[in-house]
């Protein structure tokens, strides 16, 4: 699902914990009644709070963890931040301490946590409050005795809280007889007999089952509260970037985009002033317009290496801050859409999805073909805006003689008139639309080529992408900087890019 549930605020309500449901699993009750209540069943047992949603298309079941226990647990074998060490030690004055991690200590001493993001990074007094029961070895206190609404914002962000919970729901185990014996009850998936065993030599949790013979058709995280419209409106009013508070909602690897956007933009201020500075130079001293060019090159070089280091710096201090070193989020999951013909692993000897590179490559001989038209286009296009701007020399391979005779004194796109300025403007947002078609026309073959891995997926759509759009966007400078050095025509046609 692309777009995650928006629930209202009533609806989040669950005990005296008041716990926010974060997770989402649609089904369709009609045709596996059965089936879906015994997953509510064994989501129960393993400490999910349950609610249903009927609809007339599909029954959508929000879940929330309910064992704080557990989750703290979780979150230490993750290694996510500000979570405690199992140990005790004996200070000076021989009071027994509870510990924090050392990395988090070193945090605090370097005061990453600032007061503007107190609501989402909460002082170390709320973990005492929250979690006295658990470091002490006791019993759980009375709820009462827990501040309402703060279980699950203190310790952790919206995200890691999203993360920990979607991990545990991962990790439940299926009752392989139960569920073969519900299966073939229904006429579905009674066909599938042959499937059951080939599926489950390899797999055994709950959620990728149901997922698997599509009685959980989709999953999806849930909006539960103003936050994303709030970062949107700081975002758009603000000159700066809260790409912590992004991080506390949206996760890590969309934060560290905002955060590299807006590190790069700030940095772009230096070459802004300096490029104005040479506009008024050559405004009243043109004779050095030639020099002043050729130090804002240097200068830019050399800035763009500079920029590159202190970016490098700024993501060493984030993920120290952030803390996310751990392995846990460089783990290549599977893909749900990948789909692959069953076959015995020659390395552990169980049944494995599997789908041959000999199957594959016909598949990116034809994504290939499907980009040509594209290219085919982006030439023409580009052609065509060389011609209508005069940059084609008479009798060359480019020039179109039709196209041209437009651009002639008197004619309707008159070099010296107002419509041959328009003619940039109008380049570049059909550069636009064709790199928005293109941008459909990858997606839709990146997904056919059928990738198992998320980072295999991803890389094949950057090529694509990044190899498209440079060919789109800069053709029309290559061949006038580099075949006719045209270096007015390459400054206009730069602008327009």
């Amino acid at each position: 699902m692309d777009n995650p549930i928006p629930i209202s605020e009533e609806s989040l309500k669950a005990g005296s914990r008041n716990l926010a449901y974060r997770y989402a699993l649609i089904c369709d009750y009609k045709k596996h009644d059965k089936l879906i209540d015994y997953l509510k069943e064994e989501l129960k047992k393993n400490d999910f709070k349950c609610l249903t949603i009927e609809n007339e298309e599909r029954d959508i079941i929000l879940l929330s963890y309910n064992n704080d226990e557990n989750l703290l647990k979780e979150a230490q074998l993750s290694k996510l931040r500000k979570t405690y060490v199992n140990k005790k030690i004996e200070s000076e004055n021989n009071d027994v301490n509870k510990q924090l991690d050392p990395r988090i200590i070193e945090q605090e001493k370097r005061k990453n946590y600032i007061a503007e993001y107190k609501n989402f990074y909460v002082p170390d007094s709320y973990y005492d409050i929250n979690y006295s029961h658990i470091l002490n070895d006791n019993k759980k206190n009375e709820d009462s005795k827990e501040k309402p609404g703060d279980w699950g914002y203190g310790l952790f962000t919206e995200a890691e809280m999203l993360y920990l919970e979607t991990k545990i729901l991962k990790n439940i185990k299926i009752n392989k007889e139960k569920f073969i014996e519900l299966a073939l009850e229904n006429t579905k998936l009674s066909k599938k007999k042959d499937v059951f065993e080939k599926f489950f030599s390899s797999n055994d949790d709950l959620i990728s089952t149901y997922t698997y013979f599509k009685i959980i058709s989709d999953q999806t995280p849930i909006h539960i509260s103003n936050f994303k419209h709030n970062i949107m409106t700081e975002t758009l009013i603000s000159l700066r970037c809260p790409y912590r508070k992004i991080r506390a909602y949206f996760g890590d690897k969309i934060a560290m985009y905002y955060a590299w956007f807006y590190h790069y933009t700030r940095w772009l201020i230096i070459p802004a002033i300096l490029s104005l500075l040479f506009i008024i130079l050559n405004m009243f001293i043109p004779s050095y317009s030639k020099i002043n060019l050729t130090i804002y090159a240097l200068f830019l070089s050399i800035w763009s290496q500079i920029f590159l280091i202190f970016f490098q710096r700024k993501c060493s201090e984030i993920s120290v801050e952030w803390d996310n070193f751990t392995e846990e989020y460089d783990k290549d999951n599977e893909r749900r859409q990948f789909k692959g013909e069953w076959r015995k692993s020659p390395i552990t000897g169980k049944y494995e999805k599997y789908f041959p590179t000999s199957k594959r490559i016909p598949k990116y001989i034809f994504s290939i073909i499907c980009a040509l038209p594209m290219i085919i286009i982006s030439i023409f296009a580009n052609v065509c805006y060389l011609n209508l701007s005069g940059f084609i020399e008479p009798n060359s391979l480019l020039e179109i003689r039709v196209i041209q005779d437009l651009t002639l004194p008197g004619k309707i796109l008159d070099k010296n008139s107002i419509q041959n300025n328009l003619i940039g403007i109008v380049f570049g947002l059909v550069m636009n639309k064709i790199n928005s078609l293109y941008q459909m026309i990858a997606e839709k073959t990146t997904d056919w080529e059928n990738h198992k891995q998320q980072s295999n997926y991803e890389n094949r759509l950057i090529i694509k992408r990044f190899t498209f759009e440079f060919f789109n966007y800069f053709l029309s400078p290559i061949y006038l900087a580099f075949i006719v050095f045209n270096m007015e025509g390459l400054r206009t046609s730069m602008v327009i890019i």
